[in-house]
């Protein structure tokens, strides 16, 4: 581990948890674009993800709690999980795979639908 990242879980109370493989996007899906997609099946193909609390989780996404929250209220921002029966946290993945969509619609000039973005990437494949 690099020395940032066991600065960072000791500050950010990270924990390491194993899951298994998603199958392929659905239907959906179809209507991003394929660079979007690419992003998608990467957090979904990450084995070993790691939680956030909403203070790195803002951090990280170069935000304020409070808009870390608005924009979660808006379905703009990927929603946090329930750890336990009073505490929530991010899937890093996911956090990760919103803020590379963000930077490639930054970098490109492709524009999507971020509300749509998060809708495919937290959709449960059956």
């Amino acid at each position: 581990m690099k020395e940032f990242d066991v600065l960072a879980a000791k500050t950010c109370g990270l924990k390491k948890v194993r899951t298994r493989h998603s199958p392929e996007p659905t239907e959906p899906l179809n209507t991003l674009p394929p660079e979007f997609l690419v992003l998608i099946r990467a957090a979904r193909a990450c084995e070993t993800f790691r939680f956030l609390k909403a203070d790195c989780t803002a951090e990280k996404s170069a935000i304020g709690v409070s808009t870390l929250w608005r924009d979660v209220k808006r379905k703009t921002f990927v929603p946090p999980v329930r750890t336990s029966s009073r505490s929530v946290a991010w899937v890093e993945a996911e956090v990760d795979a919103l803020l590379a969509a963000k930077a490639l619609m930054s970098r490109t000039g492709k524009t999507i639908n971020l509300a749509q973005f998060v809708a495919a990437l937290i959709e449960q494949p059956t």
